[in-house]
C-alpha cells in the first residue's frame, strides 16, 4: 500500500505542473488497429505537437487490437464498469459487487481463470486488458466521482492515468483505478483497487512488452434482506431494513507480471517517395516468447459459521443449501483457496507478404502452464481442547498443462480477411482438450460507403475448472469427476458504421454444462441444450437529439440448466449540442430493462450464482437522468441514478433478496493533462 500512495504522490505531482493544452482529435490508424490522437499547441513560433498510441493485445499476445481513450463527452456519466462492458447486469445491489450479464453471449464461460474472479472481472486489471501507449508528450488522466450527499453513507471513485515516453521506442504507463461504495442497505460496502504499470520498447527488429498488475476486492456479504417485503414499508429506511448476516466478508486478490517479446526477421527494403529514396524494414517472420505469472486467492469469513434470527414462534436459519453442513468449524468460518500458476508460451509466425496477391500468414505455438492449487484441510488434530480444526492448513496440489496449436489468417486482404486456427492439449489437468475456431470479415463497399459482414464459428471440448470439480470450505465440499464439456457456437454479424446499425445472431450448442444448481453445488446437465441470441443495435441522430438503442432477444431450449430473461433492452436518449463555442453538453436519460425471469440468486460464501426456481424479478424499468458537460480538458456530469424509483413501483431487486440501490443523486469531474 506505501508503494501505491508513493505512485499516486508521482503522479499527482506531474498532474499539477504540467500545461494544459487544446483538444484531441482522433484518427484512423494507418498501422493495426491502435487508437491514435494528435493535438498542437502553438507557443511563439514553436508549436507542439502531442501525439498518443494506444492499444493492447489479445488474448495470444500476437496482435494488436484497438484501445480507445476515453475522452469523449458520450456516457461519461456512466460510472459503473460493469453496466460498461455489458448491456444490462444482475448484481447483488450496490457498485462494485458480483455480477453476471443478463445477455448468454456477454458471460465470462472460459475454464481456465481463477474461478472466484469471474463475477468481479470489470473491476480488474488483466495482461490481456492492460493499455500499452506511445505519446510524445506526457498524458495524464485524473477523474472523480461521488454521491451528492456522502454522510453517512459513501460512494466514491477514483482513476488516475499516467504515461510518457522516456525515449522515442520506450513508455512508460501508471493506472490506479478505486471505486469505494458503502451501499444504501446495511452491510454491504465494497472497495475494488486495480492498480498496472506498463512498459513497452519498440525497435524495428525487437520489441518488448512489460505488465505488472495488482488486484484487491474487498466485499461485505449480508445475505440480502430477511424480508423481501421491507422495501414496501414507507415507514422503513433502506439503512433500516433487517439483512442476514452481520461480520461476513470476501476478499480476493490477483497479482500478475507478464512479459511478452517478439523478434523479427526480415530485410531492409528501399522505398521511393516524392522526396527521395529511403530504407525501411520489412518483417517476414516473428519469433515471439510470453513468460506470465499470476497468484490468485480468495477469502471468505464469517464471525458466525450460520447466522440466524429468532422469534417467538420458531428460528429462521439462513440457506446454505439442501445438504450444507459444518465441514471445518461449527462456531466461525476461514474459507480458503489459491491458484498460482507460471506460463510459458513460444511462437512463431511467417508473415504475410504485401507484394503477393495470393498470401497468408501461418503461426504455430507450444505452451506450458504450470498450476499449484490451495484448499483448506478437513482434518482436525488434537488440541488440550480436544479435536479442532485448525485454520490456515492448507492442502496443496501441483498440475501441469501441456499445449500446442497454430493458426492461418488473412489479415490485410481488400476482398476479405479471415483465420482458421487450433489448439489441443497433450497432457496434464486438460488433456485431450481441444478447441477450433475460424472467423471471416467481408467488407461490403457500395459507391457511398462500406458495410460489414462477420462470420464466426468455434467449437471446443473442455475440462470443466479446477474448482467446480474440487473444493472444501466450511459449507461446502464435493469431489466430481465432471465429463468435459462440448461447446459449439455460430455467430453472425452485419454492420453498416454510416447508420449507426449493427445486427446479428449468436447460436451455442452446448452438452455437458457445468453450472450451480439449485443445491448451490456444481451440476452437470444430463442432455444437450441450445441456447439462440439476436441483437439488434440502431442509434438515430436528429440534428441535436440521439437516441441510441441496444436490444437482445435469447432463448434456451431448457430451463433445467440456466434461465435468462427473453428480452434485454438498453437505451440513452439526450440532446447534444455546443452551449458556447468551448462548452460542449448533453443532457438526457439512460433506461435498462430486462423481461421478468427466475434470475438466478447468489451465495455469499461462494460469491457464485446459482439457479433458483422460486422468485421472478425484472419486468420494470430502471432510469438514469444525466447532465454533462465538457469545456477544454475538463468533463463534469451529475446524475440522478434510478430516478423513477421516486414515483414508481417498489418491487425492484436486481437479484432475489437483493434491492437495486435507491434513487441517488452523484456528481464527478475528470481533467486530462497534456504536456
Amino acid at each position: 500500500m506505501k508503494f501505491l500512495n508513493v505512485i499516486l504522490l508521482i503522479v499527482l505531482g506531474a498532474c499539477f505542473t504540467s500545461t494544459i493544452v487544446h483538444a484531441q482529435e482522433p484518427y484512423s490508424s494507418l498501422d493495426g488497429p491502435t487508437s491514435k490522437e494528435t493535438e498542437s499547441h502553438s507557443e511563439s513560433t514553436d508549436t507542439i505537437s502531442s501525439y498518443i498510441e494506444t492499444w493492447h493485445f489479445d488474448k495470444s499476445f500476437t496482435a494488436k487490437e484497438s484501445a480507445i481513450m476515453d475522452t469523449s463527452l458520450t456516457h461519461f456519466h456512466q460510472r459503473r464498469l460493469d453496466q460498461k462492458h455489458n448491456i444490462y447486469v444482475q448484481n447483488t445491489g450496490n457498485q462494485g459487487t458480483a455480477y453476471q450479464s443478463y445477455s448468454f453471449f456477454e458471460r465470462d464461460m472460459s475454464e481456465d481463470r481463477f474461478q472466484f474472479l469471474k463475477n468481479f472481472k470489470s473491476f480488474i486489471s488483466l495482461p490481456s486488458s492492460i493499455v500499452y501507449y506511445n505519446t510524445t508528450t506526457p498524458y495524464t488522466l485524473l477523474d472523480y466521482s461521488q454521491w451528492w450527499n456522502n454522510r453517512p453513507k459513501q460512494q466514491m471513485t477514483f482513476h488516475v492515468i499516467h504515461t510518457q515516453n522516456i525515449t522515442p521506442d520506450l513508455n512508460f504507463a501508471l493506472d490506479y483505478d478505486y471505486n469505494d461504495s458503502d451501499g444504501r442497505y446495511v452491510n454491504q460496502s465494497s472497495k475494488d483497487h486495480a492498480f498496472s504499470f506498463a512498459m513497452n520498447y519498440e525497435k524495428e527488429r525487437y520489441k518488448g512488452y512489460f505488465s505488472f498488475s495488482q488486484n484487491k476486492v474487498t466485499q461485505q456479504e449480508n445475505g440480502g434482506l430477511l424480508h423481501s417485503s421491507d422495501i414496501h414499508n414507507s415507514d422503513l429506511k433502506p439503512e433500516g431494513y433487517v439483512v442476514w448476516m452481520s461480520g461476513s466478508q470476501n476478499v480476493i486478490k490477483d497479482f500478475n507480471v507478464s512479459y511478452n517479446q517478439k523478434y523479427d526477421l526480415g530485410k531492409w527494403e528501399e522505398v521511393k517517395e516524392k522526396d527521395g529514396v529511403y530504407e525501411t524494414f520489412v518483417p517476414k517472420i516473428s519469433l515471439m516468447h510470453t513468460i506470465q505469472y499470476r497468484d490468485d486467492s480468495k477469502s471468505y469469513t464469517e464471525t458466525e459459521a450460520n447466522p440466524s434470527y429468532t422469534n417467538k414462534s420458531n428460528e429462521i436459519f439462513y440457506y446454505y443449501g439442501e445438504d450444507a453442513t459444518f465441514n471445518l468449524s461449527d462456531s466461525r468460518t476461514d474459507d480458503v483457496a489459491k491458484e498460482r500458476v507460471l506460463t510459458n508460451l513460444f511462437q512463431m509466425k511467417f508473415l504475410e507478404d504485401s507484394t503477393r496477391k495470393y498470401t497468408f500468414s501461418k503461426r504455430a505455438f507450444l505452451g506450458i502452464d504450470l498450476m499449484n492449487e490451495k484448499l483448506p484441510k478437513a482434518d482436525k488434530v488434537q488440541t488440550p481442547e480436544g479435536l479442532q480444526w485448525i485454520p490456515g492448513v492448507l492442502n496443496s496440489e501441483n498440475l501441469y498443462n501441456l499445449y500446442v496449436g497454430g493458426e492461418v489468417s488473412r489479415e490485410n486482404g481488400k476482398f476479405w480477411s479471415w483465420n482458421l486456427g487450433g489448439k489441443y492439449y497433450v497432457s496434464g489437468y486438460r488433456s485431450q482438450d481441444f478447441s477450433l475456431y475460424g472467423t471471416m470479415s467481408k467488407p461490403i463497399r457500395t459507391s457511398k460507403d462500406t458495410s460489414f459482414l462477420t462470420l464466426n464459428a468455434k467449437m471446443s471440448l473442455t475440462t470443466p475448472n479446477y474448482y467446480m470439480n474440487d473444493y472444501m470450505s466450511n459449507h461446502y465440499s464435493w469431489d466430481n469427476n465432471f465429463d468435459k464439456t462440448y461447446n459449439l457456437s455460430l455467430h453472425v454479424k452485419y454492420e453498416k458504421p454510416s447508420n449507426h446499425f449493427v445486427v446479428g445472431a449468436d447460436m451455442a450448442f452446448i452438452n455437458n454444462f457445468v453450472y450451480y444448481g439449485t443445491k448451490i453445488a456444481p451440476e452437470q446437465a444430463n442432455s444437450e441444450f441450445s441456447v439462440l441470441s439476436l441483437h439488434l443495435q440502431k442509434d438515430f441522430h436528429f440534428g441535436p437529439l440521439v437516441i441510441e438503442n441496444q436490444l437482445v432477444y435469447q432463448k434456451s431450449s431448457s430451463d433445467s440448466y440456466i434461465h435468462l430473461p427473453s428480452f434485454v433492452f438498453r437505451n440513452s436518449t439526450y440532446l447534444n449540442g455546443n452551449i458556447y463555442p468551448v462548452l460542449q453538453g448533453q443532457i438526457g436519460v439512460d433506461t435498462y430493462f430486462a423481461t421478468k425471469y427466475y434470475a438466478d440468486s447468489y451465495s455469499p460464501s461462494l460469491n457464485q450464482f446459482y439457479l433458483q426456481n422460486d422468485e421472478k424479478i425484472g419486468g420494470y424499468p430502471v432510469c438514469d437522468l444525466f447532465l454533462s458537460l465538457k469545456l477544454k480538458r475538463v468533463r463534469l456530469f451529475m446524475k440522478y441514478a434510478f430516478v423513477n424509483q421516486l414515483w414508481g413501483n417498489t418491487d425492484y431487486f436486481t437479484s432475489p433478496n437483493y434491492p437495486i440501490q435507491p434513487a441517488l443523486l452523484s456528481f464527478g469531474a475528470s481533467w486530462s493533462f497534456y504536456d
